[in-house]
Order: C-alpha cells, then structure tokens, then sequence
C-alpha cells in the first residue's frame, strides 16, 4: 500500500515573510516598507488579558488517542521558587490505568485537566478524571 503526501505551497503573495529572489529582492524587512515597497507584514495587534482570564498553578493536559494519552503536567518546581517544571509521560487508555492517572493527579494538587481528542476517545478520560474529583 501506498502512502500519500500533501505538499503546501504559497504563492509569493501570500508568503509573509520577506524573500528574496534572483532579480526580485525583498522590499520590507520586519515589517517595515524599504525604497517605497509595499508592505508585506503588517505590525502585530497586542491583546491583554482580560480579568475573567485565570492563570492555573497546577495543570494537567493529556492529548488522548485510542490506545493511550500522553499526559502533561506542569506544576511549581520544589527546589527553585519561582520555576515551574513540566512532566511528560503515556498513560494506556484502561480503566485502571485512568483511575491510577486520577489519584496521582489529585495528589499532586492538580486543578485543572485538559482533554484533547480525536472521535470519542476522550470520554472514558473524562468521567473517570471527573469522578475523581478533578476539574476536566
């Protein structure tokens, strides 16, 4: 069986970083118009957060396949105030194994766990997390 490839182009027009080709050199350069070109980049917008916007200490995110996910957590580090450090592991997409993952999680102080799914896979994640006492 054959496998199949998707290869992307753009054209010149819509690639917004400046290039340079023989005969056709870049006209703007981080944003800004040089020798009267047009402008290819425009400024970035910057957004604040809003007040309802809330920062977790303690957070878990699994992206959950049919056979496992692969979960992340990322709490405070205990040796270096201020750090926070992340841990990356799979977790097999059992009851058991799930339950296991909850209690860890709960131990750990986790406040919030992320779920990211293709198709239903998600859902034994989520009760069980939930039943858990988590905020999935």
């Amino acid at each position: 069986m054959e496998g199949h490839a998707l290869l992307l182009r753009a054209r010149r027009s819509e690639f917004r970083f400046p290039t340079e080709a023989p005969g056709h050199p870049a006209s703007v350069v981080c944003g800004r118009v040089m020798e009267d070109g047009p402008a290819v980049m425009k400024e970035p917008e910057e957004i604040t957060d809003g007040e309802y916007e809330q920062i977790v200490e303690r957070v878990c995110a699994i992206d959950v396949a049919k056979q496992s996910g692969k979960v992340c957590v990322r709490v405070p580090h205990e040796k270096a105030p201020g750090r926070r450090i992340s841990k990356v592991w799979d977790v097999a997409a059992t009851t058991n194994a799930v339950v296991e993952l909850g209690e860890t999680l709960v131990a750990q102080g986790v406040e919030r766990v992320t779920v990211e799914s293709t198709s239903d896979y998600w859902r034994i994640w989520f009760y069980v997390l939930e039943a858990a006492g988590l905020e999935v």
